[in-house]
């Protein structure tokens, strides 16, 4: 085995994880990947994945905590574009086809923040964890 082969079977990636099969199921249109969606729903299946906590001398999980706040993951289109230094238009239409391929829902909620100020249409996210298992191991769409 090639030696830089070898070595990765202790590389440990986090973070954001694209299955090569939403390349073939989340399109733009009839004959593009949706990169952007990719990315994006990569991010949101991340900040999904709970983290894990271990006991320091067995190493054993003891619990596992939610790495967001809320009920729901809460980004904005802004976020998302300066984060992937795409257009914030970009943003939307890939979420609004995401949406519409059933892999997440949106919802936006008139929240009050911590310092007592009113804000209207808050984007929240969150995954449609059958419908992404279709795509990434059933081959779905």
């Amino acid at each position: 085995m090639n030696k830089v082969c070898s070595e990765m079977k202790s590389f440990r990636l986090e973070g954001d994880i694209i299955p090569v099969s939403w390349y073939e199921n989340i399109r733009k249109g009839k004959n593009k990947p949706d990169l952007e969606a990719c990315l994006i729903l990569a991010n949101i299946l991340y900040w999904y994945r709970p983290t894990e906590i271990r006991d320091e001398i067995s190493e054993r999980v003891v619990e596992y905590k939610q790495k967001f706040k809320g009920d729901k993951l809460q980004k904005s289109y802004q976020q998302y574009a300066d984060f992937l230094g795409i257009p914030k238009s970009s943003v939307k239409r890939a979420i609004d086809n995401l949406v519409k391929l059933k892999l997440i829902t949106r919802e936006f909620r008139n929240i009050d923040t911590e310092q007592g100020i009113r804000v209207a249409n808050v984007m929240y996210l969150e995954p449609i964890l059958w419908e992404i298992t279709e795509i990434t191991d059933g081959g779905k769409i």
